[in-house]
């Protein structure tokens, strides 16, 4: 009778369950791993380890140096050559996600330094071309002197000399011709002295024009400069922007295409 009492004791278990390791809960979770599902692993883990050995078996006998310089991330190019990854390239390969976004930046910091420099650059020159461009059209020339007989006509001479000096290079030489007819005596002088005025005429506006061409040259310059500067600025804030997760705005009905963003409310 006392065996029969003890045939349905339950037996005690010699081999106890061992607790999880903190490395299996990250992977497993908090559930112990029972044995059907460590099977399972255990067969994948041995396919996926025969893989392996498979693969880098056939790359050791197809490419030796390949697998021994680790250079898996090159590419044969169309001529069968081989391309070597560069070394930027495996560094941003290489970067997490806010590593990436900090090496944008820095390279967008970059290019707004340049910018500004050159931005310094040109408006140093447009003050020097515009101080010097002012004191060109202020400055005084000497007038052509048209000599005219008769005390009568001393108003007309001063009124033909100065229509010498502002006038272009066509009403010059007609001006100039005008008093070499008019005139009866010292016609030889007047001509020489009217052909010297005119050479300065001619001189002055070229020179007056190309230094014009130039100011407009340097404008148009300053012009791309600052709008490369307020892409450049746009194109960090997007940055920033889409890091942080923030709403985007693109403005619609601009050339420049710049984005606005909606105005955060203070904690």
């Amino acid at each position: 009778m006392a065996n029969d009492g003890l045939k349905h004791v339950v037996h005690r278990r010699v081999h106890l369950e061992r607790s999880q390791p903190e490395h299996r809960k990250r992977k497993v979770g908090q559930y112990l791993e029972k044995k059907a599902d460590y099977k399972k692993r255990s067969e994948r883990y041995h396919v996926r380890e025969k893989l392996i050995k498979e693969l880098s078996a056939k790359t050791r006998f197809r490419n030796e140096d390949e697998f021994n310089f680790k250079m898996i991330h090159g590419k044969i190019g169309s001529e069968g050559q081989v391309i070597l990854e560069s070394e930027e390239s495996a560094r941003k390969r290489k970067l997490t996600e806010k590593g990436k976004v900090r090496s944008e930046l820095n390279k967008i910091d970059t290019n707004m330094f340049v910018v500004n420099h050159k931005q310094n650059v040109v408006n140093k020159r447009l003050e020097r071309m515009i101080t010097s461009n002012v004191g060109l059209v202020s400055k005084k020339k000497s007038p052509v002197a048209v000599t005219v007989s008769g005390g009568a006509n001393g108003g007309r001479a001063a009124k033909r000399e100065h229509i010498l000096y502002e006038s272009s290079d066509s009403e010059s030489e007609h001006a100039t011709s005008a008093g070499a007819t008019g005139t009866s005596t010292g016609g030889s002088a007047t001509s020489s002295r009217t052909r010297s005025g005119g050479n300065t005429a001619k001189g002055a506006p070229g020179d007056q024009h190309e230094h014009l061409f130039e100011l407009s040259h340097m404008f148009n310059s300053k012009k791309d400069l600052d709008a490369l500067r307020a892409k450049l600025e746009d194109r960090r804030n997007l940055t920033v922007a889409k890091h942080k997760r923030r709403q985007v705005r693109k403005v619609r009905n601009s050339q420049a295409r710049m984005h606005e963003y909606p105005t955060e409310r203070l904690k």
